[in-house]
């Protein structure tokens, strides 16, 4: 016997099994709590024969540990003679999902597979290209204004692209002169990045002499933040900055 999960975006799972014969059995419980019976246990009795009835060994958790318990399953006959008694406007839908649907790929494949709707699946593709195309024309604006460094606008047209792209097509502007950011300075140094910058802004420290600045991307939105990245020289001169404090 193999137990297979079926399941539906509104009705929910069904755990299954088909028997040694090839016959499929469903948890009678459940699929009348699917079809809206109030009292599952009294429309069972009511509405299905008693030949398409059977009960299977399961393990259950009883909250004190796992414990044997005997299960009610019902065969196809009994699955549709609780839809045609059942009241609910989905009854209609639930049918063509075990007749339609899952019984038909049980059958053929042994299994069961849940396929999104091609529409669906057409919708999240175009939704995602519209989410990526607004993200790249953001950077394109930033890019397209002359009175940032022509270093920025060349980061944001990076971000366009790479955007559109759905992919890291191009790498950042890189920089010759490699940079620290005051995390890292402060690190060398042992003072925090708040002190590397209140040294450098006291000093007038902040130069093309001992860094740039720069602009970085927002993680959360196209916004871009100005900061000042150091030069290596800098160290040797909050070193003796320090030394007078």
């Amino acid at each position: 016997m193999n137990n297979l999960i079926v399941k539906n975006e509104k009705f929910g799972q069904l755990e299954i099994y088909v028997d040694e014969k090839g016959k499929v059995w469903f948890p009678a419980t459940e699929v009348a709590e699917m079809l809206g019976y109030k009292n599952p246990h009294k429309a069972i009795l009511d509405h299905c024969k008693e030949h398409g009835v059977t009960f299977r060994e399961v393990i259950a958790n009883t909250g004190f540990g796992d414990s044997k318990q005997k299960k009610k399953y019902i065969d196809e006959g009994n699955v549709f003679r609780l839809i045609t008694k059942s009241h609910i406007p989905g009854a209609e839908e639930f049918e063509s999902w075990i007749f339609d649907e899952a019984i038909p790929q049980i059958m053929k494949t042994g299994k069961y597979e849940i396929k999104a709707p091609k529409n669906k699946i057409l919708d999240q593709e175009i939704k995602l290209k519209n989410s990526r195309s607004r993200m790249a024309n953001a950077y394109l604006k930033i890019a397209n204004n002359t009175a940032l460094p022509n270093e920025y606008r060349q980061v944001m047209l990076t971000y366009a692209a790479n955007e559109l792209s759905g992919t890291d097509i191009l790498p950042l502007p890189s920089s010759e002169k490699r940079t620290f950011t005051a995390t890292e300075i402060g690190e060398k140094l042992g003072i925090s990045a708040n002190k590397v910058g209140a040294l450098t802004n006291t000093h007038d420290l902040k130069t093309d002499e001992f860094g740039k600045f720069v602009w970085d991307k927002s993680p959360y939105s196209p916004k871009q933040v100005e900061t000042f990245r150091y030069y290596e020289n800098i160290i040797p001169v909050l070193e003796e900055i320090l030394k007078e404090i």
